[in-house]
């Protein structure tokens, strides 16, 4: 029973500890943006060639998707499926070239009832608009035959939706259009943020000691055909200290992603200091200037340097991106769950440096993944190694340090510097007193290790099996 509370206590511990680094805004809820939804007082009928749309603008500098359309319409008859189209606008606000994006329903479930009701239309596939920009809504209802079998869509003739948009119509499926000017049609465009940071955490003595490591998932959901150029094009992200920007880096990619900045012992910012900021800023110049997101840390997301937490971090992150994208980004392994392949590449992209300091986080190392800089010395032997050894030993000592992770030049080193050490071992042995040989060679080993000639650890294993052999000399062979 105390085995089983033990295990239930420390399994709690182990759901807030992941709780408390998630971020606080994963599930997707859907907005409201553009709209015209009040004061209808008549019909525009949709049927076979008869097609109706409505032109709406896009906000100024809030970036967002558009996932489902909502309009007040109704049936009369049996006209079938009813699609509903967003189209970008040419010079004469009329809809021009293939559809951005298309989502169908059933006419035929519609409301009889005249004055309408409001129906949702999702879109296949989400859309990401620009910002300030005109587009289309289009209805089309091609198996209705008359205005007795037709889809009636209400709209306002009083100019109530302004200047961002008006009816469009079409006699000939769509070749051509004509503009009511004073119709509105009522509609609704859903979608969600495409422009957003869903939280951060602060990690400190991630590289070094006092450090700091900004983590945070972010949503970059432009569509075609931004997404088929870099994204370090469009976006900035920013680390800001109130109004100043303390450090920045290039947006690293596209969709629902993680993304990170660094700060170096010496550029670290004070907890709970001035107010802290991640913003996502558009480029100037670019498509996306003039749009930006922010987010304000608040104290709990400075999570400190237990690197634990970074890992409950990732895989919570990468748990709320599997369920966005209905993807597996993580696999289970050694009764834990660490990244997939898929996964792997992305935490590398967003979180440079990640592979390298959690690595059990990564079911793969990803092609590219920089490894620790190897050690040097600031003085080199390798001419006096060659002329006195020749060319292969310097050879030599280079392939053990690329064993070893080490320069060349730190092997030959440790190398004189155990021959010196077994040197005064021999000659204080031949001259009966090999404990005296003994003091004074570990001098040399330990000079070495201080001046990080030689690491602590290759000197271990010898020293192990030194004293192992004086332990069985003094105590086995003695007697």
């Amino acid at each position: 029973m105390k085995n089983f509370l033990r295990r239930f206590f420390l399994l709690g511990i182990l759901v807030v500890l992941i709780l408390s680094i998630v971020p606080s805004v994963y599930a997707t809820s859907y907005t409201l943006y553009e709209y015209f939804n009040t004061g209808d007082d008549a019909s525009a009928l949709t049927w076979a060639q008869n097609q109706t749309g409505q032109t709406f603008t896009t906000n100024t500098t809030l970036l967002h998707t558009i996932t489902q359309v909502r309009v007040k319409i109704y049936r009369s008859g049996a006209p079938g499926d009813l699609t509903a189209y967003i189209y970008a606008t040419d010079s004469s606000s009329n809809p021009t070239g293939l559809p951005l994006g298309e989502g169908t329903i059933s006419g035929d479930s519609l409301t009889t009832t005249t004055t309408g009701d409001w129906y949702s239309i999702i879109l296949d596939e989400a859309i990401t608009p620009a910002v300030n920009t005109k587009y289309a809504l289009v209805l089309s209802a091609p198996f209705g035959t008359s205005d007795t079998v037709c889809v009636g869509w209400r709209y306002d003739n009083a100019s109530g939706y302004g200047g961002g948009g008006a009816e469009e119509y079409s006699l000939d499926g769509g070749i051509t259009w004509s503009t009511i000017a004073a119709n509105d049609m009522l509609f609704e465009i859903w979608g969600e943020p495409a422009l957003t940071v869903l939280g951060t955490k602060v990690f400190s003595n991630f590289l070094e000691t006092g450090d700091q490591l900004f983590v945070f998932p972010y949503k970059v959901l432009a569509g075609s055909p931004y997404t088929m150029d870099s994204p370090q094009n469009y976006f900035n992200m920013q680390l800001c200290t109130n109004t100043t920007i303390v450090a920045q880096n290039k947006l690293p990619a596209w969709g629902y992603k993680p993304g990170s900045i660094y700060l170096r012992a010496s550029q670290a910012i004070p907890l709970g200091g001035a107010l802290t900021n991640i913003k996502f800023v558009g480029i100037t110049g670019s498509t996306f200037a003039g749009t930006s997101t922010t987010y304000t840390l608040v104290s709990s997301d400075w999570a400190g340097g237990d690197k634990e937490l970074i890992d409950a971090w990732v895989i919570a992150t990468a748990s709320a991106m599997e369920d966005y994208y209905v993807v597996t980004l993580l696999e289970p392994h050694s009764g834990k769950f660490v990244l997939n392949e898929a996964g792997s590449e992305i935490f590398y992209t967003g979180v440079p440096g990640l592979a390298t300091v959690r690595p059990d986080l990564f079911s793969i190392v990803p092609p590219g993944t920089e490894m620790p800089a190897k050690k040097t010395h600031p003085t080199t032997y390798q001419d006096t190694l060659i002329g006195n050894f020749g060319a292969k030993a310097i050879a030599a000592f280079d392939d053990i340090g690329n064993l070893l992770g080490v320069e060349g030049t730190f092997v030959s080193l440790a190398f004189w510097l155990w021959v010196t050490m077994m040197a005064m071992m021999v000659l204080g042995a031949a001259t009966g007193h090999p404990i005296v040989g003994l003091a004074c060679a570990l001098p040399v080993l330990f000079i070495g290790v201080k001046m990080g000639i030689i690491e602590i650890v290759y000197v271990a294993l010898p020293g192990f099996l030194l004293g192992v052999w004086l332990i069985m000399k003094w105590t086995i062979w003695r007697a």
